[in-house]
């Protein structure tokens, strides 16, 4: 993936998709939650939004997404120049499902990969990519557990050599440099 920034000459993007919000601001019942927030993001950057709890960055999404009402402006702009609304997936931090709703795993997977509908058959292709990121994300959980318990082995001999320099007298870095052959 590739960033596309405009340049300093041309109307705005000059072609390139961005986000543009200007002196954004939102209120809750009186008590500001965001003031004078502006900032320019293009296709294929990547940023991080990054706060304590309670700094707003909920709320800068849903008023991204027009979920709540703010000042100032929110503009979208298509590669082509097109200066509508796109598409944007959103998971909120604590999502309220019905829990009678019959939603698995591998509609989730559908929805996220595909515009086929979820509450249809899905066809083979369909279902192969998806146990296939599946595989993939049980290979990412057991080399992430494997290198957990590598990481807590070696803390774990690391802290037993430690009480045995201790213990003998030995600097602990003599200890790692020697050879017992």
């Amino acid at each position: 993936m590739s960033v596309h920034k405009h340049g300093t000459t041309g109307p705005g993007c000059a072609g390139t998709c961005c986000l543009k919000a200007t002196d954004l601001g939102v209120s809750f019942g009186g008590e500001e939650v965001l003031r004078d927030v502006s900032f320019h993001l293009h296709c294929g950057e990547i940023v991080a939004l990054i706060g304590p709890n309670g700094a707003g960055k909920s709320s800068l999404f849903r008023t991204i997404l027009g979920q709540v009402p703010h000042t100032g402006t929110i503009e979208f702009q298509r590669a082509g120049g097109d200066k509508t609304r796109p598409l944007i997936g959103y998971v909120p931090q604590s999502p309220s499902f019905d829990r009678g709703d019959p939603v698995s795993v591998f509609d989730f997977f559908s929805a996220a990969i595909s515009r086929y509908p979820v509450f249809l058959p899905s066809p083979r292709r369909l279902r192969a990519r998806v146990a296939e990121l599946e595989a993939q994300a049980e290979a990412a959980r057991a080399e992430r557990d494997r290198l957990e318990y590598k990481y807590r082995c070696e803390s774990l001999i690391n802290t037993e050599l430690i009480d045995l320099c201790k213990r003998e007298g030995v600097p602990f870095r003599e200890a790692l440099t020697r050879r017992p052959w």
